[in-house]
Parts: structure tokens; C-alpha cells; sequence
């Protein structure tokens, strides 16, 4: 990816990502789940660096996408311990995530579309994936 084309576009990382992303690590600290070490590693990221690029904007984002239906509700009626969505949602940066992460992407594609590059990459759903034994051997089976 081109930086000039991104180069009026600000990549710095909010402070509400920021504190929600610390959120979620002091959570999967104090009660030892919720998340992945992929979803720690963005939020020691989010926690630690004071801007993303390009690539690691449109990852972020894409994790809201895939996990936006997921109940993500919060830390539970009353004394309940958080669910491990809601641990895992806070450490890609929480609400205040996914709004800044789909804002910096539609600016990316904006920039993208008048530098006439094609940014839309399409994630296949589980059903269009192919499943084992679709690639060459089918290919080959079907050619006899």
C-alpha cells in the first residue's frame, strides 16, 4: 500500500481505544481468559504504540464485522464475572474500536478509489470457502 496515498489520513490511535484495550488487558489478567493471544497482541498494540497502518486498520475492522453478532453485553448483571466476548471485544478496543477502525477504513477506500485502486476484498462466507479435497483433485476428477 501506497503511504502517499494515505498521507492526509490520521492513523493515531484514540484514547477511548486505547483505555478499552488496557480495559480488556486487566481483564484477561484478573480472571485469566477471554480472548485470544492474537486478540492480546492488537490490544498491547492498541495500548502501546501511538499509531496503526494501514493493513492492521482494515484487521481491526474486520474483526468488528466478524464479531459484531456475538452478545459482547458487558460485564453481567450485578457481581458476575465478564463474559470472555465481552473481554475479548474490549481488547481489539471496544465500542470506541470499531467506530474508529470503520471511520480510518472508509477513509482508506476513499483514498483508494481516487488513486483508482481497488481496495474491497471480499471474505468469503463460510459456505463459499472450499472445503477439502475442492482444489486439484477435484479439478483433476472432473476433467476425466
Amino acid at each position: 500500500m501506497s503511504k502517499a496515498r494515505y498521507k492526509d489520513i490520521d492513523f493515531s490511535i484514540p484514547s477511548s481505544v486505547r483505555e478499552a484495550a488496557r480495559k480488556g488487558l486487566e481483564l484477561r489478567q484478573e480472571h485469566g481468559r477471554g480472548g485470544s493471544y492474537g486478540d492480546e497482541a492488537t490490544a498491547r498494540i492498541l495500548t502501546t504504540h501511538r499509531r496503526v497502518n494501514a493493513r492492521k486498520a482494515r484487521h481491526i475492522a474486520q474483526y468488528f464485522l466478524r464479531h459484531a453478532a456475538v452478545g459482547h453485553s458487558g460485564s453481567g448483571p450485578g457481581d458476575e464475572a465478564p463474559s470472555n466476548a465481552y473481554i475479548a471485544w474490549l481488547l481489539w478496543g471496544g465500542d470506541p474500536g470499531r467506530s474508529w477502525s470503520e471511520a480510518l477504513v472508509r477513509q482508506l477506500d476513499q483514498a483508494d478509489r481516487a488513486a483508482g485502486v481497488n481496495s474491497a476484498r471480499k471474505i468469503p462466507s463460510r459456505t463459499e470457502r472450499p472445503r477439502r479435497g475442492d482444489g486439484r483433485r477435484a479439478k483433476r476428477k472432473a476433467q476425466r
